[in-house]
């Protein structure tokens, strides 16, 4: 065993269970979102078009800035 890992704390078998390390529960946001779709439909005014439209085009644009904000943090 190496020397700098001696003094190191040991895993218990308590803490390897589903959900020890990462919560199980649901945020308030979907993964791979930064403003989910209804907070967003919330701050427009009435919509006078096809919304189903606007969600989805919301929602390919919202992911491409949580994509970037993952590559930013991955990449420094």
């Amino acid at each position: 065993m190496d020397a700098e890992f001696r003094g190191a704390p040991r895993p218990r078998s308590e803490d390897a269970k589903p959900g020890a390390f990462v919560p199980m529960a649901g945020g308030k946001r979907p993964p791979g979102t930064c403003v989910p779709w209804r907070e967003k439909r919330d701050r427009l005014p009435n919509i006078q078009g096809d919304e189903s439209l606007l969600q989805r085009i919301w929602e390919s644009v919202d992911a491409l800035g949580n994509m970037y904000v993952w590559w930013i943090a991955l990449a420094f």
